[in-house]
């Protein structure tokens, strides 16, 4: 109330609700045990706006490690009968279809085909007949992962300088994505002479043997990290 310049004010407070327990529709039996794992929503926990989104994202999180990239998750508060403030959670989850490759488009290959290309690729396929025994889906880490290993196989064949420039992902249908990769070779390396400095224990000749590299030879970090790291 306001009485001359002074402003009364009542502020009624409500204790956030507490939880009882919380419900999982649309799981199965063993993703309801992992879930749970995962959200780890134990009774008695203050219901906050935070837990509720945090339970959401480690719900579709969960699903898009699978391949699942539209799953839609529905979180509804209702009171618990019988319990003084305290409420259930019912976790209601459509994880749709898993997301498929269609097709990989690669840019930029001069020493190696497409074909080949995509065999270097090991977890990311596309939805071929030909593939049916191996799996499409489409999971954003395992395709991070490949990026990395396509480098590495570059650089095993010589090209040290190799980058990938630029990848996206275009959804071409609701449970269908396209990959287009560029990258750039650069160019192709070899071995030159090698030069053995502050060798005292083993010659040069010992070296060259147990190293096994010849001037000429295409440039392999792989092959020479492990060459020179290798213990016998």
């Amino acid at each position: 109330k306001l009485v001359g310049k002074k402003i009364f004010l009542n502020i009624h407070l409500q204790e956030r609700p507490r939880l009882s327990s919380v419900n999982y529709s649309g799981l199965s039996k063993s993703e309801t045990t992992k879930l749970k794992e995962k959200l780890k929503l134990m009774t008695g926990i203050q219901v906050t706006d935070f837990l509720i989104n945090n339970a959401e994202i480690v719900v579709k999180d969960y699903f898009k490690e699978k391949g699942y990239y539209n799953t839609d998750v529905n979180i509804v508060q209702r009171d618990a009968k019988g319990e003084e403030n305290s409420v259930v959670l019912d976790i209601l989850v459509d994880r749709s279809n898993k997301i498929k490759v269609r097709n990989i488009f690669v840019e930029g290959n001069n020493a190696f085909t497409t074909k080949k290309i995509k065999k270097f690729i090991k977890n990311t396929k596309e939805k071929k007949l030909k593939n049916f025994l191996k799996s499409s889906k489409y999971i954003e880490e395992k395709w991070e992962e490949d990026k990395i290993t396509l480098v590495e196989k570059f650089n095993e064949n010589g090209f040290r300088d190799a980058l990938i420039i630029s990848d996206s992902i275009v959804e071409v249908e609701d449970d269908r994505v396209d990959i287009y990769l560029k990258y750039k070779e650069g160019n192709r390396y070899y071995f030159n002479d090698v030069t053995w400095v502050g060798n005292t224990v083993y010659n040069s000749f010992v070296l060259d043997q147990v190293l096994n590299l010849k001037k000429g030879d295409t440039y392999n970090k792989a092959l020479l990290d492990k060459r020179l790291t290798t213990e016998d």
